[in-house]
């Protein structure tokens, strides 16, 4: 399987929709030079965060909170933390857990009561993630995105901006200037069947509260606190002893 870090849960979990279209190329300011090398230079330093952010072939922990504010259903926050140490993983998303490890790979689904057993999964990592990451910026001249930036303390903030765009009016990215970790990640996404009534945008607005280059899966749920197979039946422990099991 592959990992799906935090912008593939945005756009294609929760909105079923690529990210604000594939691919962005600086909008120049056609007349002044010193418009076009600063344009230049903000996508280069959006590349390089995208960059960082895609690329998850290490040990690795994500955290935080997903903010979904649509005009069509009750405003949703969700929790997220994904750890990855080697070949096991631990990924929380709102109240499904997934558990890649101990032999075991495990879909926990605390509304439904079930769970779902396989054996543990080899992760591919980064390839497919990093190309749609990075390709947002080699695209915003088609695209017709402008970019901005601001400044405040050690944290830069870099917006994509398209009032007309069909599928992703906003996008924008905040970080740390000295190590690129990214805090805070906003879209603005439009409504296909009325993509000009900014009234019907959908916002994604996410915090991220860890973003660590290290991983301890010994501070998560592991699958052997989950299920344990009895004379070959496989049953759930603890809190999840009356979970519907099935096996895949």
């Amino acid at each position: 399987m592959k990992a799906t870090i935090i912008l593939s849960i945005l756009c294609i979990l929760l909105y079923k929709q690529p990210v604000a279209a594939a691919g962005l190329h600086p909008v120049f300011a056609d007349t002044v030079g010193k418009s076009r090398e600063a344009d230049a230079a903000l996508v280069n330093k959006f590349r390089e965060v995208c960059k960082g952010f895609g690329s998850i072939k290490n040990d690795y922990t994500l955290a935080g909170v997903i903010n979904i504010k649509d005009p069509a259903v009750k405003p949703e926050s969700v929790k997220f933390t994904f750890c990855k140490q080697r070949d096991e993983f631990y990924y929380l998303l709102g109240k499904t857990i997934t558990l890649n490890g101990k032999g075991s790979y495990v879909v926990i689904d605390n509304q439904a009561h079930s769970i779902l057993l396989s054996a543990q999964k080899k992760i591919e990592y980064g390839a497919d993630n990093l190309k749609q990451l990075t390709a947002m910026a080699d695209n915003i001249r088609s695209e017709n995105y402008q970019v901005t930036s601001t400044i405040k303390g050690q944290e830069q903030t870099i917006s994509l901006v398209n009032e007309h765009h069909i599928s992703c009016k906003q996008y924008t990215v905040t970080f740390n200037r000295s190590t690129l970790k990214v805090s805070h990640l906003y879209m603005r996404l439009s409504d296909f069947s009325a993509p000009l009534k900014k009234e019907k945008d959908k916002i994604v607005d996410v915090a991220i509260t860890q973003w660590a280059r290290t991983a301890d899966l010994q501070k998560y749920l592991t699958p052997n606190q989950v299920i344990v197979n009895k004379n070959g039946t496989w049953k759930g422990l603890n809190q999840y002893k009356n979970y519907r099991i099935t096996i895949l």
